[in-house]
């Protein structure tokens, strides 16, 4: 799955201006709850963008093992592998792994079962792709963060048919 420049700017232009129930079919438009971003989201994506910082240490295959030392990761292991680094432990209803799992929703041409790790999977997805995902996914928590705090914290397991748009925004420091 290659995106071409053209394609990724049309998947920016629908998520800032469509809600997500006219975007998709159906089976896309599920709800997802708004959990609430706080800065260890952010530094969750970035760190596995860093653990990802290679073709050489990312692992086409996952495998749903998460081998401490391993110096190839999945996209999954290396979300898990940061959110363990950061948090102490992974929680898959995290911002961070909503919004991953989202943007895969957003970005992808085909439906996956499981999202992440067929992304991950998929052998037409390139090391670039999978960067421009994580930097598309750092957005997006960085403009939901930005929203929170412009209108107040929002409601803990608020549910929204809507996705929050990509931004170019650069994160925090920390």
């Amino acid at each position: 799955m290659r995106l071409r420049p053209g394609l990724l700017i049309a998947a920016v232009a629908l998520a800032a201006a469509t809600p997500l129930r006219a975007q998709a079919p159906q089976s896309k438009a599920k709800a997802w709850s708004k959990t609430p971003v706080t800065a260890n989201d952010l530094w969750i994506v970035e760190r596995a963008a860093q653990l990802l910082g290679s073709p050489e240490s990312w692992s086409r295959v996952d495998t749903s093992d998460c081998v401490p030392d391993a110096t190839k990761l999945s996209l999954p292991g290396a979300l898990a592998k940061a959110a363990e680094e950061i948090a102490g432990r992974v929680d898959d209803q995290s911002a961070a792994m909503q919004e991953a799992r989202a943007t895969v929703t957003l970005i992808a041409a085909q439906d996956y079962g499981s999202r992440l790790t067929d992304y991950n999977d998929d052998s037409a997805a390139t090391f670039a792709d999978l960067q421009e995902f994580l930097r598309i996914v750092r957005n997006r928590l960085i403009r939901r963060m930005s929203e929170a705090d412009s209108v107040g914290a929002s409601i803990p397991g608020e549910v929204s048919q809507a996705r929050p748009p990509v931004t170019e925004s650069r994160p925090r420091d920390r």
